[in-house]
């Protein structure tokens, strides 16, 4: 009876690294229908790269071959010195092989991050924090009431917080139904953001951050249990994030479990700024990222 409950535990726990990996490759995924966007979805891995800042440049769903891994990891990097990208890397349970790292670092790659994987189940009980007066949770849906500061990208006169940005506006408007990146305000006054996407019965969060003038008030457990409950009534069973070591204990708080780590690797030195600075309300974002969609 011991043992089928071990064997019970483990297949949950790989059922959670499984959900985990879905939910990375669903969202690099959604960035192929980016026009400038080259998109590698492989049995080995998914690989998105685009030559704009603020694009997702990220390699998921590691499984290389021991006879191959060495050849996939220059044709990768051969990708991204052709767009003048900087890739990331993400490593999980089920990345393959399990020296992945040590290679990475032998090329040069940093390891920029250590993550928790953590899961949900769906619906979660009410939240016991109540609404801040004048809170509202909007959809944005063009450059956003952030007056030229963002939650989470930060300064948006930088084209690398820009083209974050610009890149969830124009995925909501090209895959409607899957992404919605929302701003939460107090009386008018942006406090807050996040991302939700959703993939059939899985829903991942993403970019929740909240600025500094509106911390320790629970203004982010109402915007993450706000997406819990829309994320619900699309029909998903599961929420996952991936959580810094200061926004674990707020998602644990939630119902949130932790299930895995994450390490993402990636260039030692990373120019966030990409050289180039626009403001956004300047014609030359919206004609780089292409529309007006933003």
């Amino acid at each position: 009876m011991v043992e089928d409950m071990n064997c019970c535990a483990a297949a949950t726990r790989v059922g959670a690294w499984r959900a985990i990996d879905d939910s990375l490759v669903a969202a690099v995924r959604l960035t192929a229908h980016l026009p400038d966007v080259e998109c590698w979805d492989d049995p080995d891995l998914v690989l998105t790269c685009s030559p704009l800042p603020g694009r997702p440049s990220d390699i998921v769903r590691l499984r290389f071959e021991l006879d191959s891994v060495e050849r996939r990891i220059t044709s990768v990097e051969e990708c991204f010195r052709r767009y003048g990208a900087s890739p990331k890397w993400w490593l999980s349970p089920s990345t393959r092989p399990e020296d992945l790292a040590q290679r990475l670092e032998w090329r040069g790659f940093a390891h920029l991050a250590m993550l928790t994987g953590m899961v949900v189940r769906l619906p979660v009980p009410p939240s016991d924090i109540d609404e801040p007066s004048g809170y509202e949770l909007v959809e944005v849906r063009d450059g956003g009431p952030f007056n030229g500061v963002h939650p989470s990208f930060g300064n948006l006169t930088v084209d690398h917080a820009w083209g974050q940005l610009t890149t969830r506006v124009q995925l909501s408007t090209l895959v409607p139904r899957r992404l919605w990146h929302f701003c939460a305000c107090l009386a008018g006054t942006p406090v807050s953001t996040a991302t939700l996407i959703a993939n059939d019965s899985l829903a991942g969060i993403y970019d929740v951050a909240v600025a500094p003038e509106a911390r320790g008030r629970g203004i982010g457990t109402v915007v993450i249990h706000d997406l819990l409950r829309r994320a619900n009534s699309l029909g998903c069973r599961m929420a996952v994030v991936h959580a810094t070591d200061g926004g674990a204990g707020v998602y644990r708080s939630i119902g949130f479990r932790s299930v895995c780590e994450l390490q993402v690797w990636g260039e030692r030195t990373r120019n966030r700024s990409c050289g180039v600075v626009c403001r956004p309300d300047s014609a030359p974002p919206k004609a780089m990222y292409g529309g007006d969609s933003a």
